[in-house]
């Protein structure tokens, strides 16, 4: 997303692509100073059995593992492992917190395990604070694919609930998959996407919701993103408002 380029130019003649490169290149490294984000994994498993009673009820915290990325200065990587006698979670989560004015996001790479004896649900959220979020057109896209192996596996969406679901600040912006999506050994692989504009400033966190039923012995496999960024549009703004002030202190 950072190669994009904007043919706006000022009065003057100049291209404000040039102020926007160097906003680009001047706010990357300022990542380094920011400490690590705190993801919370909100976690809920159910026994088809008893769908009123959690068998694992818990907020749980993926390890922060170190940065990643150009300079290791734009994204910080973290692994998950829960491990329990009816079912684990593993895999790890890429984040960047912030649009300054590169992309913040989520990108969760997890695989889901049913070791019990009965089909289980998993409800998972995973949240991020954000930061240094500007009060200019947002925009967000999300993407997410599936595998699924096992014997005899298959992986339902809950009623009335879609598989992936993306929020910020507790307002839902999109789904992919809806609630009759199913998976089994005749659809193996499923991917989906979706992108929008967004209403407003992304002030507290973003957030990915899954929900789904696992039969015995399968393995659901997820690797997706959620991504909010400035609107071209607003890059350009930017750029040419720093532009412009620049020259301005340059006068006095």
């Amino acid at each position: 997303m950072n190669d994009r380029t904007y043919n706006f130019r000022m009065k003057s003649g100049q291209a404000c692509i040039v102020a926007a490169a160097s906003l680009l290149i001047v706010s990357t490294p300022a990542l380094a100073g920011v400490v690590p984000p705190v993801l919370e994994m909100d976690i809920q498993v159910f026994s088809t059995a008893d769908t009123n009673t959690p068998i694992f009820d818990q907020v749980y915290n993926p390890v922060n593992s170190g940065m990643i990325g150009p300079s290791g200065s734009n994204a910080w990587g973290f692994d998950v492992g829960v491990l329990n006698q009816n079912f684990n979670i593993t895999g790890e989560i890429n984040a960047s917190p912030t649009t300054s004015p590169t992309s913040a996001f989520l990108n969760p790479t997890l695989n889901f395990a049913n070791n019990s004896a009965g089909s289980l649900w998993f409800m998972i959220s995973i949240k991020m604070p954000t930061a240094h979020m500007f009060s200019v057109p947002l925009e967000w896209s999300s993407s997410a694919s599936w595998t699924l192996t096992g014997p005899e596996p298959e992986l339902t969406t809950l009623q009335d609930t879609s598989l992936w679901s993306v929020s910020t600040d507790g307002n839902n912006v999109g789904s992919l998959f809806s609630d009759s999506t199913v998976m089994n050994n005749t659809n193996l692989n499923i991917s989906d996407d979706m992108s929008g504009l967004l209403a407003g400033q992304v002030n507290d966190y973003m957030m990915i919701t899954l929900a789904f039923e696992l039969s015995p012995n399968a393995i659901g496999g997820v690797n997706g993103m959620f991504t909010v960024i400035p609107t071209p549009g607003a890059i350009a703004l930017l750029a040419c408002a720093g532009f412009f002030g620049t020259t301005r202190r340059r006068r006095m």
